[in-house]
Formats: structure tokens, sequence, C-alpha cells
């Protein structure tokens, strides 16, 4: 039917975020569906100089970097996926975490911006695979706008590479950690059939 990509981003709450991905892959594999979790913290990415010679390109296929670091496996595995489960932390209010930045401005292999002009494009014009939106948030959400945010960064980068979101979901710490995994589990595994559904259209 399809193979997940889950794209973890997060760079502390390890233990968290582990057991939101155990959910998710238990769910999956009882349902006969193919995941592979890419850990993006355990990857050699080289941050982007934003020199744009990856954008100059035109095309729907993106297009990789002089770099050549583990951006380019990275690239080819979310080209074979049919779907994702993109999962980032955000400790502070002002700003996504290291980690997820840092992949985020690689993706602008996906993006078709050529030298003189005032914007960028998707290469992806036609959404055609899903995904799900996944945000450990521990700002317990000052001003209510650290949870949107955290929510729109993913979706932008869910949206490069041409998939469409079925799902966000916002993850609060729980005041008994050994609770964490049984509270959040029915939401998760809601989410995961939404997903699951949406591979069965685009099949």
């Amino acid at each position: 039917m399809g193979k997940i990509a889950i794209i973890n981003c997060s760079h502390e709450n390890k233990k968290q975020i582990d057991e939101v991905i155990d959910i998710f892959t238990h769910y999956f594999l009882l349902n006969h569906i193919e995941t592979e979790t890419i850990r993006i913290s355990n990857l050699r990415i080289a941050a982007c100089t934003e020199c744009k010679v990856c954008m100059q390109l035109p095309g729907e296929t993106p297009v990789k970097c002089f770099m050549h670091d583990n951006m380019d496996d990275i690239i080819d595995k979310m080209e074979s996926a049919n779907a994702f489960i993109f999962l980032s932390d955000t400790t502070s209010m002002f700003s996504a975490n290291e980690v997820f930045q840092k992949f985020s401005k690689r993706l602008a292999a996906y993006y078709y911006w050529p030298f003189g002009t005032k914007s960028s494009t998707h290469r992806k014009k036609v959404h055609n695979k899903t995904s799900i939106l996944v945000n450990y948030n521990t700002t317990m959400g000052f001003f209510k706008s650290s949870y949107l945010v955290a929510l729109e960064q993913l979706k932008t980068n869910s949206i490069a590479v041409g998939a469409e979101p079925v799902a966000q979901i916002t993850l609060k710490p729980s005041k008994n950690p050994h609770n964490f995994k049984s509270l959040y589990k029915k939401e998760l595994e809601i989410s995961a059939e939404k997903l699951l559904k949406s591979l069965t259209i685009n099949s």
C-alpha cells in the first residue's frame, strides 16, 4: 500500500519522542505498512550557505546540494515515501530547535528560485502525498503562539515535499512522565488511521 517516512527533527525530549514513534510504528506494523524512521540529529547535514545553487534548475525533482552529505540520502528516502510523519520538539516560544532549523533550510532543494527573480516557488505543484504533523511543546503555550507557530513550521516543510497534512497534534509534558504514552496513545492512533486512509485513497 505504501511506505511512511518518519522524519524525527527533535533536539531534546528524546524519551517522549521515541514513545510517540513507538505508537506510530506499532500501529502501522499491525496494518502491514512499512515505516522508516529518519533521526535527523544522528546524520551529517551541513548548514545551508544560502548560495541558491540547488534552486536554479527547473523541474519537480529536488536538486541535491553540491556538499553531498547525508541530506542526499534523506531526499532519496523522502522521494520514495508515500506519506510522512514530521516530528519536532519546541523548548523556546521564539524559535524552532536547531536540528529542525538546519533540516528545514536544506529543503531549499524543493524550491525553484532563479537568480534575478523576487521569490521562490514550490517544485512540487501537486500534493499527492500526505502527512501527520507532531510537535512536542514544552513552552506551555505562552501567548498561545508557540503552538501555532511550531505547527506552521512543520506544515511548511510538509507542503514543500508535496505532502498535504491530514492531522496536526501538539503534545504537552505530562505531570507524570510515566503516563505520557497512555495519555496521547488514542489521539496518535486516530491520526495514524487518517494517514492510513489517505494512503488507500491515493494508491
